[in-house]
């Protein structure tokens, strides 16, 4: 491995001290990234995912079919043969020439053209209509030629009803299929008569049917239909039923299971049934395996196509439920990653490497890490061609540091930014410079954002063709957009046969795929071995882990990798893709989301810090000071039992203390806690002024009756309630059979408003690692907030675990982005590094690296304002400032409300629960006055269609929205993407504000839900993306008092959450 480090340096600096360093510094780094994911890979391979199924609701679905067809044929009124006699040989100029001619009785000449064509063939069409031309002459140039009519007005015989007629051409509609017609009767397309949304508002309003195929005209007719033949704009059309076979008929759609729904979990658990590579089982025959028909799935709406593993035919699943074990892939590279760059970093790698060098000498000076960049100018730019307007300056000023970088480059810009435009401009020049570039992004929608416009025309071509781009797509068709899937790596290779999937990687300069997506290249996906290595357990024990290990070196085929929305991206998963590259260009914004980090894999790392009896002995003593005044019985191990006594003993006693006034003081008398342990006969007795240990036989009922807290070894419980030994006055937790025993009842009777069962459950469904998880995910989000002490109140007194927990924050929470631009957080013995620092820690190593965008293109003044005050104008930056013409672009006629941010008030009973009825019907009924409005108005800056988005924070609230949407929009099946047909198409998506990050919309609704507690709407990042993805419309809709500070009892702690109040005017409704 030494070998590979000796290669790094330079040759005026390759010190065996340096060395070394060098490759301690990495190896302990990586080492810790490398045991953090074995940890959630153990855990992963064990994790699966239980859902719900409903089959797709049968829809009557009819075909509209044209009784008949259109023809076109060639009007011959006004054709003349010209006397080629008369023809002399002129200089005719068909571009400059005219044809004169006069009507009888009118004096002015008339002119017209006449093609070459024509004229070589002697025929001329000349507007007449009934009327006659003089003398049969025409002239042209200096001629005079003489023209006879080619027909008789009364000779030219129609079939069928014309539709239209112009000089050149007659529309008829010919009802008889099989009649038989002259060679004159062309075929004419229907949707050149008629378009598809004129039948689709006919066949809404007369039948009220929604389109369900465009191309072959299929409706989903809710009502029986009465009149199966109609006439539109004189044609007739029948309808003809479809059948639900094949394929369709066995779609089903999963469903959350109630507890997951209710739960506060950012992402919805169904994603993992749409991984790549996944094992899906029946919920109550495990033996059963389904295989998922990729081309027929959905993730957006949940919906699966299965079959048998053995069986070639679909079918529904046998049982209610489904369970899907987790894909562990994506782990799997990763660790592959950091393996590989841990024991053999190559060249190209000497870049990654330098981010976990020392920064500074011993003496404190400051070293040389990085390199300085280049100093070529762009003297052609492609797209940033407008200098002049706002903001191109910028975007230029980051393309030119990504061309000359050594190796990183980092663009922020917040929401609307033109973040996706640089990424245009800067391809484009490193294609022309020959590189080759890897893009990845979180999401599709920033991949395919990116494709689609390269691959859009301006002016006959594309960017692709001017700049010979040759992209390729990784990722699932389905997941992909559907305008760029020709550029998909499998159908781009089923429908090029004779091109060969390595000379196609060979060829492209442009690859393209989502972190996770990406990893399906073909080079990402080559085999590695698993290693069996053995490791000690806490207890002394040998434990087999499986280990991946690389057998090469990974060697880097790409120039460059940028990836867009690197706030979402770990150092971890930004690793993967990494080594393939010999250069990075970072894009995002740290004030939106930060990665999303499953608490899962927080868990899988946390819960092996410190034995389990002390995880419960901590998480049940935090629990019960928070119920102090209530008293419990607590049946657990012995040992557990030693470990509470040694917590309190070490000061976790502190917050247990009683006073005897309502309102504590510092002069209140204290009463003391007590607690008191019940063991066996064999072990040892304790007596302190808070806690006492008895044996069972020295146990006094009196001493137990005046104690808080009662904790008894659970091998003796059953005995101690057999004997009667527990007094009535304490709930027993943590034992299902105590509800059968007399003591319960005893206990029901003189307790009768005493709520023993949320401590319990809490007991049941929760867990030490998990409080620490969430906690510091809270931390994270909320870096300047409270949560720090709270989950450090959770942490082991008798022993020091704080730089382990530290270790797992660093690795789990930060984005690349923000470690590389601000940071991360630190203890003061920390070595110093880039990747803890930033290039912020040489303030010239950042500037000639990191551009920030300061003009956004997205909203409306009234809409950007309060992100910009809140989150763009701290710390020295200023950004999100509006475009000179942004109040042109964002004005609209819609008047319901007086500014384009506004604020609904709805108030209800209080809750803190994630979903919120009242606030949802609220808002459905401010959508479908809009939708009224819109279906009948085009939408503004001649778009084609209008874009609504209802957002809220909680998947509760979605359910709730979910259901709404399906009644007003009549697509009962649908899940995220509802769709309204009027004079003009409304296009509604309904998503958590995380789901919706990189997406727009010209209206959003957005629902608070909360009106007790803040939750995590708190965190500064969620709050900014929810209220910055509206172009012209924001509608909040929540309880204004509340979140204003207004409201009695109820303290505002969020200055985020109070300045979005302060800054939105109620909506006064009518």
């Amino acid at each position: 491995m030494k070998y590979y480090y000796l290669n790094l340096q330079d040759e005026e600096d390759s010190s065996n001290k340096k060395i070394g360093e060098q490759f301690n510094s990495v190896r302990k780094t990586l080492g810790n990234f490398e045991e953090y994911l074995n940890n959630v890979f153990q855990s992963l391979k064990e994790r699966e995912i239980k859902a719900k199924w409903r089959k797709i609701d049968t829809e009557d679905l009819f075909k509209l079919e044209l009784i008949g067809n259109l023809y076109e044929i060639e009007n011959k009124e006004g054709l003349y043969k010209m006397k080629t006699s008369s023809i002399s040989d002129t200089c005719f100029d068909p571009t400059k020439d005219f044809v004169y001619y006069k009507i009888k009785g009118e004096p002015k000449p008339y002119r017209t053209t006449i093609t070459r064509e024509q004229y070589d063939q002697g025929i001329i069409r000349i507007n007449t209509l009934n009327n006659s031309i003089l003398d049969n002459t025409i002239t042209l140039c200096t001629d005079k030629i003489e023209i006879e009519p080619l027909w008789n007005i009364n000779s030219q015989n129609i079939e069928g009803v014309v539709l239209r007629k112009d000089i050149e051409k007659i529309i008829v509609y010919i009802q008889e299929k099989d009649k038989k017609l002259n060679k004159e009767y062309k075929k004419y397309e229907l949707q050149k008569y008629i378009s598809r949304r004129e039948i689709a508002i006919f066949i809404k309003e007369n039948f009220n049917g929604e389109l369900r195929d465009e191309e072959n005209f299929i409706f989903s007719i809710p009502n029986k239909i009465v009149k199966n033949e109609f006439t539109i704009k004189q044609l007739n059309f029948a309808w003809r039923k479809q059948k639900n076979i094949g394929d369709k008929s066995f779609k089903i759609q999963l469903e959350e299971l109630d507890k997951d729904s209710e739960s506060d979990e950012i992402l919805s658990p169904l994603r993992f049934f749409f991984d790549d590579d996944i094992t899906i089982l029946d919920g109550e025959n495990r033996g059963i395996e389904y295989v998922r028909e990729k081309g027929e799935c959905s993730e957006d709406e949940n919906i699966l196509l299965l079959r048998r593993k053995d069986q070639k035919e679909y079918c529904f699943p046998d049982s209610t439920y489904l369970i899907v074990k987790v894909n562990t892939y994506q782990i799997q590279k990763q660790q592959e990653a950091i393996v590989a760059l841990k024991n053999m970093p190559i060249g190209s790698h000497r870049n990654l490497i330098k981010l976990f060098e020392k920064l500074e000498n011993e003496d404190g000076t400051k070293r040389k890490i990085w390199e300085n960049p280049g100093k070529e100018l762009i003297n052609q730019w492609n797209i940033l061609t407008d200098e002049k307007r706002d903001g191109c300056l910028e975007q230029r000023d980051f393309v030119q540091k990504a061309i000359n970088t050594p190796d990183f480059a980092i663009l922020e810009g917040p929401p609307g930014s033109g973040k996706t435009t640089v990424i245009l401009e800067l391809i484009t020049q490193l294609v022309q410079r020959g590189k080759r570039i890897l893009l990845c992004g979180s999401t599709h929608i920033a991949i395919d954002n990116v494709l689609e416009r390269l691959d859009k025309k301006i002016n006959g071509s594309s960017l692709l063709e001017q700049y010979h781009i040759l992209p390729v797509r990784i990722g699932d068709e389905q997941r992909i957009s559907e305008s760029i899937g020709k550029y998909q790596l499998n159908k781009f290779l089923n429908e090029n046969k004779e091109i060969d999937q390595r000379l196609l990687f060979d060829l492209a300069n442009l690859v393209c795929g989502t972190t996770i997506g990406i990893l399906q290249h073909p080079k990402f996906r080559r085999e590695k071995g698993l290693q069996n290595t053995k490791i000690k357990s806490e207890t002394g024990e040998d434990i087999e882990k499986e280990k991946h290990v690389y057998v090469e070196p990974i060697v880097p085929e790409y120039d460059y990798l940028i990836i867009d929305e690197s706030s979402k991206t770990t150092f971890q998963e930004f690793l993967v893709p990494a080594l393939y590259a010999k250069k990075w260009i970072l894009v995002g914004d740290i004030m939106q989301l930060s990665p999303f980090t499953d608490s899962k894999e927080i868990v899988s790392n946390i819960k092996y810090l410190i034995p389990e009896q002390k995880q419960k002995a901590i998480f049940y003593l935090e629990a019960l000071k928070k119920n102090k005044d209530k008293k419990y019985i607590l049946p657990i191990e012995k040992e557990v039992i030693e470990e509470i006594y040694q917590e309190l003993r070490a000061g976790r006693y502190r917050g247990f203390e009683k006073y005897n006034g309502k309102i504590q003081k510092e002069d209140d008398k204290k009463e003391l806690y007590i607690f008191c342990a019940i063991v066996n006969s064999t072990s040892q007795e304790k007596e302190e002024r808070t806690f006492i240990q008895r044996r069972i036989e020295n146990t006094n009922r009196l001493e137990l009756a005046v104690s808080d807290v009662i904790l008894i070894d659970k091998n003796i419980f059953p005995k101690c309630i057999k004997e009667k030994l527990l007094p009535e006055t304490h709930a027993v937790l943590l034992r299902n059979d105590w509800e059968n025993t007399e003591h319960f009842f005893s206990y029901r009777y003189y307790n009768k408003d005493n709520d023993y069962e949320s401590i319990n459950q809490y007991f049941k469904n929760k867990s030490w690692a998990d409080e620490i998880a969430w906690r510091m995910n809270r931390s994270h989000e909320n870096r300047m907030g409270g949560y720090q002490q709270r989950y450090e109140n959770l942490l082991p007194l008798t022993e020091d675990i704080r730089d382990k927990i530290g270790t797992i924050y660093r690795i789990a929470f930060p984005s690349i982005l923000e470690s590389l631009v601000k940071g991360i957080e630190k203890r003061e013995k920390d070595i110093r590094t880039t990747i803890t620092e930033g290039f912020k820690f040489d303030k010239e190593n950042l500037d000639c690296r990191y551009t920030i965008l300061k003009y956004q293109h997205r909203m409306h003044p009234d809409i950007s304002n309060y992100p910009r005050n809140q989150f763009y104008t701290k710390e020295g930056r200023e950004a999100l400032l509006d475009l000179s013409s942004i109040n042109i672009h964002r004005e609209w006629k819609y008047e319901r409300y007086n500014k384009h941010s506004i604020w609904v008030d709805v108030k209800n009973i209080e809750k803190a629960t994630n979903k919120n009825e009242e606030e949802a019907k609220r808002l459905i009924e401010h959508l479908e006055k809009f939708i009224n409005y819109a279906k009948n108005t085009p939408p503004p800056n001649n778009g084609n269609e209008w874009s609504v988005a209802c957002l809220t924070f909680y998947r509760g609230q979605e359910t709730l929205l979910r259901n709404k949407l399906r009644r007003i929009s009549n697509e009962k099946n649908n899940y995220s993407n509802f769709r309204i047909e009027g004079k003009y198409k409304i296009n509604i998506k309904l998503h958590t504000v995380d789901k919706f990050q990189g997406q727009e919309a010209d209206i959003v609704f957005l629902s608070m839900v909360r009106n007790q507690t803040n939750g995590f709407i708190d965190n500064p990042n969620r709050l900014n993306v929810a209220v910055t993805r509206a172009k012209f419309q924001l509608v909040i809709i929540g309880d204004y008092d509340y979140f204003a500070g207004r409201k009695k009892g109820r303290r505002q702690d969020s200055e985020e959450l109070l300045e979005l109040a302060k800054n939105n005017i109620k909506y006064k409704e009518e």
